[in-house]
């Protein structure tokens, strides 16, 4: 199990990631039709060294990768070997209503905690006219110390059939790159049941399904026979095949049942059996493919082993072998399979990947198979036909790739025409594929890329393209149409414009992540040439349980003129026992005492006791709530806060907190529930600064600085900071949030977070309002709130500037630059921004069409909140604001009593 949390983890060393890996090399082809023994393929690591399995009930949501679909929550069962992990859904507590989609049904496969996965649940199921009929009513497990073995065992009873059951055992070995679960269904009447069928129903979640007799499957109905399925989500694959023979595969959307048995009449006390393999693997599906195929029974298998080599012509007519193709997918077909049906003919059988060598290597049963190539990059020889696979042997191949196109690019400043860090985005053009140019967390990563010295070369895909260089929202973007099609080297210089100066205010991003938190890619270099490139001032970490220190990779990369690093420790509310999500920081603030005495605030047990320590050793740093209307990690939920008051708690708790974050990275959709508790605890007599930042868990759609905030400073040269007057200043409230526009937002002459006190008798206060932005942003509304309430908005057509720069009012317009606000009492007044959410936003996502499906953190639109003025109306020299949460309508919504009854709340 692991630790609640140490002092140890407090140290600020520097935690970076290792050298890339070398280029490979290219050596003489592997043998064709090598004769000799090949023994069985063992299970990835082999069982000599690899680690036993375990069981446990989850404790730290940290342990599970952060991707939407996720599915684990604390009391969960986790059975893991080191080289996959497997959730399962706990079963109701007393009193709770069941949940059959949850409980005891597989919820979450994965391999590597820094993947990002996309997988949904899969369970037994009978009758399958209906997936989910059965409901659990006992989970066990066990652990064989002798063989390392670790099983989970579910029963099930139909909801449909009583007396119908299902007895599921989960059992992972060492070494393995997945389970096999071994389910019975059984009559346990004293009649005959007659039963449709008995199989699994899978939830693919974001993942597409593969059926290997019929190819790409998704929006598609298909019945038919299989060996196996697989699901893809970015660089994750679930694989699931039955123990023996085929089964019958039915697929529609993003569901899936693999039935392993037709109509069947159970005899009182009979049951019928069926085994399955249920793996995972990341970058290919190979790994999970080699596991399953080394424990099939009875199957005689060969193997092919291909290297993808980049051959150039010379005038001379001779072929030159340059290159190889590096991570390049290969797609594998079944051309005769004596133990398959027709059917198997010409249609995709399994896909994989070249490794950093340009080789793959796949174990198959014996018969004919064709390989393909396929990298969007280059062109390739034709496929590989009729490649024999004999029992026992090895056959090799050679596949022919032309020269990748390739981008040289540079990107300077249009004023000082130096080259500045900066991100690029290849963005497809009508018929053209998405481009991936990396893999997920790094510099180069699907549709970007990030440099650090403006300039460089990439290999790019061949096709039409839109190159958007960007330098964050004070910049407008540059903008060259490139086509690689076939395949050459194109230079681009991109000057990038300052769209506005923000004088006075530094843009920040106080919850940066590195790989130093598990689910993290990023390394701590990349992450401060993404900060840069966005345009940051200055960055505090927030990696879980561990300050890293980016002062080194900041001098290394020599990126000090542009990027300000600084420490932060964050205690994760994904730990039980949940006491909410909390940061810590700059550390620099901080005193040796106060570091020591931060350790020991990392051992509290209560969010109370936790927060009370946490002040006392902040001293001048900041204490920051994260998250804290998330349910189950947010410190409000710790707090007993429940969803439908906007999770603020009903009875009096303590929150000594600076910050409280009302938004986080792409998920816009969470604002309204963050916005609502931040307005209730200001009626309750707190008082914080709103903040968002990015939680940049990557690069591609998860990189720092959307949102970012902007703070009052002296000064806006990074390497001229100063921790403390900014620590004082966000205490202040002189803070705003955006992920573009820059508000400007005055009420007479007061400082934005400021207390304004009205003179006796008066009503209103005079403001104005000025926006800015670059090219690439557009707002649609700008609205005035008071106490979190419309008061005043006004409507923008999107197209407002092609140049940048000011937005709001527009030049030549009749837009109002000052308002009389109406003031009805003690408030908090701020203003919104925003976009509509059909527009697109570069450079923040040009890749995706903006969205407000929940949970989907694709797509952006335009997002602002102002610094607040609070308003003391009355005088009396305090700012008490109104409650924002009707408690009676509240309290009839979760009692169902009338709230005059005086009912339990």
């Amino acid at each position: 199990m692991p630790t609640r949390r140490t002092a140890a983890l407090l140290a600020t060393a520097l935690l970076l990631a290792g050298s890339a890996p070398l280029p490979g090399q290219i050596g003489a082809p592997p043998p064709v039709q090598e004769a000799g023994a090949a023994p069985a393929p063992e299970a990835p690591g082999g069982e000599a060294s690899a680690r036993p399995a375990r069981v446990y009930p989850l404790a730290d949501l940290g342990e599970l990768p952060q991707g939407f679909w996720a599915h684990g929550t604390f009391g969960d069962t986790v059975l893991e070997n080191g080289e996959v992990s497997f959730v399962f859904g706990r079963m109701p507590a007393e009193g709770e209503e069941a949940n059959p989609r949850r409980n005891g049904t597989l919820l979450d496969i994965f391999d590597d905690a820094r993947s990002v996965e996309g997988f949904w649940l899969t369970s037994p199921t009978v009758n399958d006219s209906n997936s989910l009929t059965l409901a659990a009513t006992a989970m066990t497990s066990s652990v064989d110390e002798e063989t390392g073995t670790a099983t989970v065992t579910v029963t099930m009873e139909s909801q449909v059939t009583p007396g119908l059951e299902v007895v599921t055992d989960y059992t992972l070995s060492p070494g393995r790159h997945g389970l096999v679960a071994t389910s019975r269904v059984r009559n346990s009447t004293a009649s005959p049941i007659r039963i449709e069928g008995y199989g699994d129903f899978i939830g693919w979640g974001g993942m597409g399904t593969f059926l290997p007799s019929h190819g790409w499957a998704a929006g598609q109905t298909i019945e038919a026979p299989v060996e196996f399925l697989y699901g893809r989500y970015h660089e994750s694959f679930v694989m699931i095949a039955n123990d023996q023979g085929l089964a019958a595969a039915k697929h529609a959307g993003l569901s899936s049942r693999l039935m392993a048995g037709g109509e069947t009449v159970l005899d009182p006390g009979a049951e019928r059996a069926w085994t399955r393999h249920i793996l995972a693997s990341t970058d290919s599906p190979l790994d999970a493919w080699n596991d399953l195929i080394a424990t099939k029974p009875a199957t005689t298998w060969g193997t092919i082993s291909g290297r993808a080599i980049e051959r150039t012509p010379l005038e001379d007519g001779t072929v030159v072998e340059r290159d190889v193709a590096r991570h390049t997918d290969i797609m594998i077909r079944t051309v005769k399979r004596a133990d398959l049906p027709s059917t198997y003919v010409a249609r995709f059988y399994l896909s994989g990947r070249t490794d950093s060598s340009g080789r793959y290597r796949v174990n198959l049963p014996a018969g004919e198979y064709s390989v393909d190539v396929l990298d969007g990059r280059r062109l390739f020889s034709p496929a590989r036909l009729g490649i024999t696979v004999d029992p026992g042997k090895v056959a090799g191949v050679d596949h022919g790739v032309s020269g990748a196109a390739t981008l040289i690019y540079e990107v300077v400043d249009k004023e000082t025409q130096k080259p500045i860090p900066a991100k690029l985005s290849l963005v497809p053009l009508r018929g053209t594929t998405p481009a991936i140019l990396g893999r997920t967390g790094e510099l180069a990563s699907d549709a970007t890329v990030y440099t650090a010295t403006g300039r460089g070369a990439i290999e790019v895909p061949l096709g039409n393209f839109r190159l958007v260089a960007s330098h964050g929202p004070e910049y407008n973007t540059a903008e060259e149409r490139v086509s690689f099609t076939p395949p050459e080297t194109a230079r681009v210089r991109l000057e990038l414009g300052r769209a506005f100066t923000p004088e006075g205010w530094i843009s920040a991003d106080l919850a940066v992540r590195t790989s130093n938190t598990p689910n993290v890619r990023t390394t701590p270099e990349d992450r401060v040439v993404t900060a840069a490139a966005e345009g940051l001032h200055w960055i505090m970490t927030a990696d879980t349980k561990v300050a890293t220190d980016l002062r080194q990779a900041v001098a290394s990369l020599g990126l000090g003129d542009y990027v300000r690093p600084s420490a932060g420790f964050r205690l994760p509310g994904e730990t039980l026992p949940a006491t909410g999500d909390l940061l810590v920081g700059p550390l620099e603030l901080m005193t040796p005492a106060q570091l020591e005495l931060l350790a020991g605030a990392a051992n509290e047990d209560s969010p109370a006791a936790l927060m009370r320590s946490l002040r006392e050793a902040a001293g001048d740093a900041l204490l920051l709530a994260k998250r804290p209307v998330f349910p189950e990690v947010g410190v409000l939920d710790a707090l007993g806060g429940v969803q439908d008051y906007a999770m603020v708690p009903r009875d009096a708790f303590e929150l000594p907190v600076d910050g409280f974050e009302v938004v986080e990275g792409k998920r816009q959709t969470g604002y309204s529930l963050g916005a609502a508790a931040r307005q209730e605890l200001y009626s309750k007599g707190f008082r914080f600064t709103p903040f968002g930042s990015s939680g940049s868990a990557g690069t591609w759609n998860s990189e720092p600085g959307y949102p970012r905030i902007y703070i009052k400073s002296s000064t806006r040269d990074p390497k001229a900071l100063d921790f403390a007057e900014l620590a004082a200043n966000f205490r202040a409230g002189k803070v705003q949030i955006t992920n573009g526009p820059f508000v400007d937002f005055r009420i007479g002459d007061a400082e934005p977070g400021s207390t304004v006190t009205l003179e006796p008798g008066s009503n209103r206060v005079e403001s104005s309002m000025r926006v800015y932005g670059a090219d690439w942003t557009t707002i649609s509304s700008i609205t005035i709130l008071v106490n979190g309430q419309f008061s005043r908005q006004v409507f923008l057509p999107q197209s407002i500037t092609k140049t940048g720069g000011l937005l709001y009012p527009r030049p030549g317009t009749e837009d109002e630059e000052s308002f009389t606000i109406f003031i009805p009492g003690d408030c908090v007044v701020e203003v919104l921004v925003e976009g509509d959410p059909g527009t697109r936003m570069d450079p923040v996502n040009p890749h995706q069409v903006p969205t407000v499906e929940p949970g989907v953190s694709q797509g952006q639109r335009t997002f602002a909140l102002s610094a607040p003025y609070f308003v003391d109306a009355d005088g009396d020299g305090k700012v008490t604001i109104p409650p924002y949460i009707d408690e009676e309508k509240v309290r009839e919504l979760l009692t169902g009593e009338d709230p005059m009854d005086g009912g339990p709340f």
